[in-house]
């Protein structure tokens, strides 16, 4: 009985998802339609395509998805007018929503607090997904699942390069590839600024410097992001290779400045509120970091995307759990202090003669304090105890005589007594 109910469920579910055909995908392609139609239809496209096991980067061409995304790059090589209705609907999906809050905000912290950001996830888990207004809206609904990042990452370079003529496909110069270059490089150079601005109060600046007065490697982010961004856009490829290594070499002072705020959290103490403003800066630098290495090396897009996309979708749903935010800052502040009480007790560990030699003398010194203190509190109780018992006062001896007196006269003889 169980059994037969158990595939009752399970048909039921299956009842319920959606089901969508390539065949429908293809027909529903319409560059001319509205926007809930245009962003429904992406939806239905990355859930036909992503459907089946979770995957995994090692299959490669042999997962579902990958066979799926071959099956849809050669149909539409057989199908002129199917391709070009199919990537004028993809344009017109991407263009028209900015992709700078994508690059800047998904899998990003966006409060500048712990309690802010613990209470908006708070609030992102309580309250209905508004509709997609931007691209970063849109990711999030076109990979709901974390284990999707496997899919994409499991992606060859021959479909990505698929992917990218597919959507260059009729585009014009200045299209949808030339406007998610600028926005990428806009997206810089504003994260540029967002880490220099985060290393400017007082209680991240003083951990991050060496010396009083420093001068921070951070500061000098928005000053290199721009002359990289400027080079993107009109210099020549040597230029902009010489500006992404300037700018990387800024970005990599700047992490050694993040784990020299680690060691003075070590040495000072640690603060909840510190260990998540250094790990905001250090996941903003691991994103400037992405972004010059795609605008760096355009050519090698196919390459990288798969990578930046799979770290993308990771980021975002790991950013949307409070318990995460809770486990990674918690475990942070734990970990700094178990490795400061581990360094405390460390005089007690020798490792040679000398060492031994003097530890005896430092423990030999300690007995003896504590000796003479115990002897003189030794010496104090019994000067008490002796001018309690000499030094009596009448008040005190009379009462005790008396009572002593009674107590005899009350133990003679029924005889004896007149």
């Amino acid at each position: 009985m169980a059994l037969p109910l158990f595939r009752w469920i399970s048909r039921w579910r299956e009842s319920a998802a959606i089901h969508v055909g390539l065949d429908s995908l293809v027909a529903r392609a319409r560059p001319d339609a509205a926007v809930e139609d245009r962003l429904a239809w992406l939806r239905d496209l990355a859930a036909w395509l992503l459907a089946g096991g979770a995957g995994t980067p090692e299959a490669g061409e042999r997962s579902p998805q990958a066979v799926r995304l071959q099956h849809l790059l050669r149909l539409l090589e057989r199908q002129p007018d199917a391709k070009a209705a199919f990537a004028a609907m993809l344009r017109a999906t991407i263009e028209q929503r900015d992709a700078f809050d994508l690059l800047i905000e998904t899998g990003m912290p966006r409060e500048s607090g712990f309690v802010a950001e613990f209470l908006g996830r708070l609030l992102a888990k309580a309250l209905p997904e508004p509709p997609a207004t931007d691209l970063a809206g849109l990711f999030l609904q076109v990979f709901p699942r974390r284990v999707h990042a496997e899919i994409v990452q499991g992606i060859s370079d021959e479909n990505w390069s698929g992917i990218q003529s597919l959507l260059a496909h009729g585009d014009t110069p200045g299209g949808v590839q030339a406007q998610l270059g600028q926005a990428a490089a806009r997206a810089l150079e504003s994260l540029a600024t967002q880490v220099c601005a985060a290393t400017l109060p007082s209680a991240v600046r003083r951990r991050m410097q060496v010396t009083e007065g420093q001068s921070l490697a951070a500061w000098d982010l928005p000053a290199a992001a721009s002359a990289f961004s400027r080079t993107c856009l009109t210099g020549s490829i040597p230029e902009r290779e010489l500006a992404a290594d300037a700018l990387r070499r800024v970005a990599e002072r700047s992490l050694v400045e993040i784990e020299q705020a680690y060691t003075h959290l070590d040495l000072q103490g640690v603060s909840i509120a510190i260990v998540y403003q250094l790990e905001r800066i250090r996941a903003q630098l691991k994103r400037i970091g992405e972004l010059t290495d795609l605008l760096a090396a355009p050519e090698s897009a196919p390459r990288m995307l798969p990578r930046f996309v799979a770290n993308l979708i990771r980021d975002v749903h790991d950013h949307r759990s409070a318990i995460a935010l809770l486990n990674q800052d918690f475990e942070l502040a734990a970990r700094k202090v178990v490795e400061r009480s581990a360094e405390t007790g460390e005089h007690y560990i020798t490792r040679d003669r000398a060492e031994y030699a003097d530890m005896v003398k430092r423990a030999s010194g300690g007995g003896a304090v504590l000796a003479v203190t115990t002897y003189v509190k030794f010496f104090s109780s019994r000067c008490t105890g002796h001018r309690s018992s000499t030094g009596c006062s009448p008040r005190s001896t009379m009462p005790r005589a008396s009572s002593s007196s009674s107590s005899r006269g009350s133990r003679l003889p029924r005889s004896s007594r007149p």
